[in-house]
């Protein structure tokens, strides 16, 4: 009626030894790793043109939120900023603000309770565990058989070696956040949570445009679940602009959008 359960003997203590031998390496090159990163200085020029599109919309200025449209695009903000910049502790080369206007209204309300280099010194800890992060969920979406420690470590290590990781960390870059998002919906996916997946994928499309076209290969493939929280989130999203007034800002961010992409359809313009 009952069945006994037969002990088994554990494995010869060379096959632990073999087995825990990848643990001590992996985490010394994962622990060198994040040190690393953590000693990258901070300039945090791409995380600026936020907190500066922030208070230029708490001010209700909203024509200073993106910079007059030219002929060229030349990555240069309103004429106002450098001023705001320095006001804030700022040294360096200001860019303009390139985001939807729903995060200038997110950035006007963080300003209240925060200055710039409050935000900065919180991006600094924040940036480096979502990469952390986005490395953890890129192993558990592929599959990959082997230990995470290992693919963490080594997915940190390329970082650091390339400016793909090293320039976004010492930006502060926004990038880090959607990259996160995008590989969390990847992960969600495979994980079969579709709704989940949807809304992570359209809260980076708020932030950067280029994410929705991964919802397109969601409806191509047939989930639809995904796309739906997908659409839902994002209609979500887009009405907040109309309580927060950051509407208002919408033609300038399409204009912004299409001087930018006129840009890059130009061929290079050649220097004499």
């Amino acid at each position: 009626m009952f069945r006994t359960r037969t002990a088994t003997a554990p494995p010869p203590l060379s096959a632990r030894i073999l087995r825990a031998a990848p643990i001590v390496p992996g985490t010394t090159v994962l622990g060198l790793a994040i040190l690393g990163f953590l000693d990258i200085p901070r300039i945090s020029g791409d995380l600026l043109p936020l907190w500066l599109a922030g208070q230029a919309f708490a001010e209700g200025t909203a024509g200073e939120v993106y910079a007059p449209v030219d002929p060229v695009f030349r990555m240069l903000p309103p004429d106002s900023w450098a001023e705001r910049a320095r006001a804030a502790g700022y040294e360096g080369f200001v860019y303009p603000f390139v985001y939807p206007p729903l995060w200038a209204w997110v950035f006007g309300l963080i300003g209240r309770i925060a200055d710039f280099q409050a935000l900065a010194g919180l991006a600094s800890i924040v940036n480096p565990a979502l990469l952390l992060a986005t490395c953890l969920l890129a192993w558990r979406a592929s599959g990959a058989p082997s230990g995470v420690l290992p693919h963490v470590a080594v997915a940190l290590v390329l970082l650091l070696m390339t400016p793909v990781g090293v320039i976004a960390i010492l930006q502060n870059q926004a990038q880090i956040l959607v990259a996160f998002l995008v590989v969390l919906a990847l992960e969600r996916t495979r994980a079969n949570r579709p709704v989940s997946a949807g809304a992570a994928l359209a809260l980076a499309a708020s932030i950067k445009l280029f994410p929705a076209i991964f919802a397109l290969f969601w409806l191509a493939s047939g989930e639809r679940r995904a796309f739906a929280s997908f659409a839902a989130m994002g209609l979500g999203l887009g009405l907040m602009s109309r309580p927060s007034q950051a509407g208002r800002c919408m033609p300038s961010f399409w204009r912004s959008l299409g001087n930018r992409a006129d840009r890059l359809l130009q061929p290079a313009l050649v220097q004499p």
